[in-house]
């Protein structure tokens, strides 16, 4: 049996949950809790845990991919999706101002995802990732050419000494600097339509603060650091890290 998938948006009520977790028609729904014009969100119970006393919730967008028109970018999204749970038991503390708080939440890790899908088709994301790669065959390079003049031909103790070397150069995640400077910029729309029908005027407004932001471009600053690993500074300042390796 499918999932009864409401196409009605609705304000999900933690009243309403807790009165209905229990019986098995109540399993099998789904409720669309998000919707723009690109976006759907929708919630369901994916979990009951009675030892625990605890219910799943699951956030997830009803498609499987995401197309941005100005960006002309398109993600697969199909394993995005963020979790919350309620708990039941009696004299719990969890309130309604709670759950609505646990749901925006998810549904803005939910959106962060998709942006952050959407931003590594970016060319910029791509260059990146490229540079780490670039940086660290030249490590390699120089790695080898020391152990080739160090006459250690023994191929699984070069390659151990390689790895070891590379992992620590500490070669940055230049990506990740990307993503950070995209994040809130790509589809800032998301995140402040999403805050405003789920959230309250506070989660509006912390949103909103993240979203008002210019981006920042690294391209200049890849490619200098691409100039830079061709250089002799470059290299004979990584070689003297070798022979403390070696030790």
């Amino acid at each position: 049996m499918t999932n009864q998938l409401s196409t009605k948006i609705v304000k999900l009520d933690l009243d309403v949950i807790l009165a209905n977790y229990n019986k098995p028609a109540f399993w099998k729904k789904s409720w669309t809790i998000f919707k723009s014009d690109t976006l759907t969100l929708v919630a369901e119970i994916v979990q009951i845990d009675v030892r625990s006393s605890l219910i799943t919730m699951n956030i997830k967008s009803a498609s499987s991919k995401y197309y941005d028109k100005k960006a002309r970018k398109q993600a697969n999204i199909s394993w995005v999706n963020a979790s919350l749970t309620i708990p039941f038991a009696e004299g719990n503390e969890y309130t309604k101002e709670k759950f609505q708080s646990d749901l925006v939440q998810c549904c803005i890790r939910v959106i962060r995802s998709i942006e952050t899908e959407l931003i590594e088709k970016f060319a910029e994301y791509r260059n990146a990732k490229t540079l780490a790669y670039v940086e660290a065959e030249k490590l390699r390079e120089i790695a080898e050419a020391y152990l080739d003049a160090n006459n250690v031909t023994n191929s699984e103790i070069r390659e151990g000494y390689i790895e070891y070397y590379i992992a620590n150069a500490s070669i940055p995640r230049y990506e990740l600097e990307v993503i950070k400077n995209y994040l809130h910029t790509v589809i800032p729309h998301q995140y402040l339509m999403c805050a405003a029908f789920i959230g309250t005027k506070e989660h509006y407004d912390n949103i909103a603060k993240s979203c008002h932001k210019t981006r920042k471009s690294t391209k200049i600053k890849l490619w200098l650091k691409m100039q830079e690993l061709n250089t002799d500074e470059y290299v004979e300042e990584m070689k003297s890290a070798l022979p403390a390796i070696l030790g």
